[in-house]
């Protein structure tokens, strides 16, 4: 999502790979099918070392970089290697992994702990899980949070920005916060377990949770429309490693200008003063979960044992 352009802007235009996909990224996500394996996701952008990443020493997805933003069928063997190499030094069974058409995803030699299945040619709606719902709830739950922070800012008479390290934040906690059961339902709608079609409103309402929130703070669309704004963007192509190795030379040392200033790394001392107002905010409202101040406190543990 560009999140310097009015919200207004998707009500009448879709991002076909012009102007609206200049800030862009690719996802790839993967999880088992009963949802508790879900695999960190890969985040792919344009810049190898976006101004937003200096300081910054972890990220909670995987990230890599290609000039289009692409996926290519080098950096989904990449991935699928070093699965395959952690499968191994963790002693995990086999996998066997369902894949669709995409054209980065070809036949990838040499894996030993790794099986790959692909969908049959044009049937990715009907047989692929992920397409059954998830992907939907994925994308809400991420647009949802470049929205929240987009209205954030222009309440705080800032111009809106979303940068790669925000995005892949908003990655993080929207792939972590689907449910297990909204997943095994998409693989049971899929065909698999039977077929069986239990449970299968849950997706749709997860999907729609929270949004409902938004409409009366902002110009905000059609939910659907928001959702599939981006359905017809290329995201990947076969490439060599020779043009692989070519295409990030030429742009390994470039960076987004567009990008706001990176922060300076906050000292601990200004980090716990932080989970303290945090801790006063959730106080001062009624009916508060225990498991939030739990975090807080797994949070401030983290610090001091730093």
């Amino acid at each position: 999502m560009p999140a310097d352009e009015s919200l207004a802007t998707y009500k009448t235009e879709r991002c076909r790979g012009g102007e609206l996909s200049k800030d862009r990224l690719t996802v790839l996500v993967c999880t088992n099918s009963t949802g508790s394996d879900k695999r960190k996701p890969l985040v792919i952008g344009k810049y190898a070392k976006p101004r937003c990443f200096d300081n910054v020493k972890t990220l909670p997805c995987i990230y890599a970089s290609q000039s289009r933003a692409w996926m290519t069928s080098v950096q989904f063997s990449t991935w699928l290697h070093d699965w395959d190499k952690e499968l191994e030094a963790r002693k995990k069974p086999n996998i066997l992994l369902f894949v669709d058409n995409c054209a980065a995803h070809l036949k990838v030699d040499h894996l030993n702990h790794i099986k790959i299945i692909y969908f049959p040619p044009k049937t990715n709606s009907e047989l692929q899980p992920l397409d059954r719902g998830v992907k939907t709830v994925f994308r809400q739950g991420y647009r949802r949070r470049a929205v929240q922070l987009y209205l954030q800012e222009m309440a705080a008479s800032k111009k809106p920005k979303v940068t790669v390290l925000d995005a892949i934040h908003f990655v993080h906690a929207s792939w972590r916060d689907i449910k297990p059961a909204t997943i095994e339902n998409c693989f049971k709608k899929a065909g698999f377990f039977g077929g069986s079609q239990s449970g299968s409103q849950a997706t749709q309402v997860e999907s729609e949770m929270g949004w409902e929130t938004l409409v009366g703070e902002g110009s905000v669309p059609e939910l659907d429309m928001f959702l599939d704004v981006d359905n017809n963007l290329v995201t990947s192509e076969i490439t060599s490693h020779e043009s692989l190795v070519e295409d990030n030379l030429s742009h390994a040392e470039e960076e987004d200008e567009d990008e706001p200033a990176p922060r300076s790394a906050p000292k601990s001392a200004e980090v716990v003063d932080a989970l303290k107002l945090i801790r006063h905010f959730f106080t001062c409202i009624p009916n508060v979960e225990d498991d939030v101040f739990d975090k807080i406190s797994y949070l401030e543990n983290s610090i001091f044992q730093k």
